[in-house]
């Protein structure tokens, strides 16, 4: 999968069913001076031909790390160059370069994109000699993940710091994988098999991938690999769910793709299947409470205007 001046192991760290993604870890590309003019150069070619991975132009960025550097990545279709781009970054000095934790934007590292449907990636450095070799001895390359990497001074410094330290692993790279072999159009030997599954034309490259329906989860690409999920016990679990599978107020009854949420005696729907309110709002418990009042008020009135009465029918008597 990896080629270079000799094979080159890398170490798958992810895989996503659900995503077609694999997260393998690719080593870093380097150019490092001597002199202005002596240095050493290692620099990879990985290749994905007939395989079922692209690399993901959304999930990548080529970045490149050092001082009046250009970093260039050819990308391979078949056997026909397809592009090439790269970027370049300058400064006069560490102190001018950019702070710590700053987004690559050409003061001590730049990025580029990378295009769909590309087999093979080359990094290369075309320019092999140095003005700044002094303080920035080793310039860097590297297709890698979105978000990996963020800047620092102390990446420009010494012999390979950046490569044996930060990178000594390599740096992650995330490749799309898919059903090459046929679209959702094409049933032939479809690979969906699962019930409570769907197809989904990939975005990358032709071919598709297999996910399971809403309110299921697993491997759509074997027998039942589908299962329903427990929306009520992962709220029970966790709270974050809470959130995801709202209930405000009810009862969550787990269900075959989903979950009902019941009210509770007393309250109905908010109006969003997804929580629960009083029967009546305090306006509307106010009204229907105000007819009673009145009955008991006229009753209390009526007594005590009998009362008087009496009382002064017998006073009267007494005269």
């Amino acid at each position: 999968m990896v080629g270079g001046p000799g094979d080159v192991a890398i170490s798958v760290a992810d895989i996503s069913l659900e995503l077609g993604e694999i997260r393998v870890l690719i080593p870093v590309s380097y150019i490092c001076f001597t002199s202005s003019v002596e240095s050493a150069t290692t620099t990879v070619l990985f290749s994905l031909r007939d395989t079922p991975f692209l690399p993901s132009p959304g999930r990548n960025r080529f970045t490149v790390i050092g001082c009046d550097t250009l970093g260039l990545v050819g990308g391979v279709h078949g056997d026909m160059i397809q592009y090439l781009a790269g970027c370049y970054s300058y400064y006069e000095g560490i102190s001018s370069a950019s702070d710590d934790g700053s987004p690559c934007t050409g003061t001590g590292c730049c990025e580029a994109s990378i295009p769909t449907n590309l087999t093979a990636l080359n990094v290369t450095f075309p320019i092999n000699s140095s003005s700044v070799w002094g303080f920035n001895p080793c310039f860097y390359a590297m297709v890698a993940e979105v978000g990996w990497y963020s800047f620092r001074r102390r990446d420009l410094i010494g012999q390979l710091g950046f490569a044996t330290e930060r990178a000594k692993n390599g740096a992650p790279f995330i490749a799309n994988w898919a059903v090459r072999n046929g679209s959702c159009l094409e049933p032939r030997n479809y690979a969906c098999v699962s019930t409570n599954s769907y197809c989904d034309n990939t975005s990358n490259g032709h071919g598709y991938l297999c996910k399971c329906s809403l309110g299921y989860e697993g491997n759509a690409y074997i027998n039942n690999g589908c299962q329903d999920i427990d929306e009520c016990m992962l709220r029970e679990q966790n709270p974050k769910y809470k959130e995801l599978y709202p209930c405000r107020n009810g009862i969550c009854r787990n269900t075959q793709g989903g979950y009902n949420c019941k009210c509770k005696g007393g309250t109905k729907s908010d109006g969003t299947n997804f929580g629960c309110r009083p029967r009546h709002t305090r306006d509307e418990q106010m009204a229907i409470g105000k007819p009673k009042c009145f009955r008991r008020c006229d009753d209390i009135v009526g007594m005590l205007f009998g009362y008087a009465i009496t009382k002064e029918k017998a006073q009267e008597g007494e005269r």
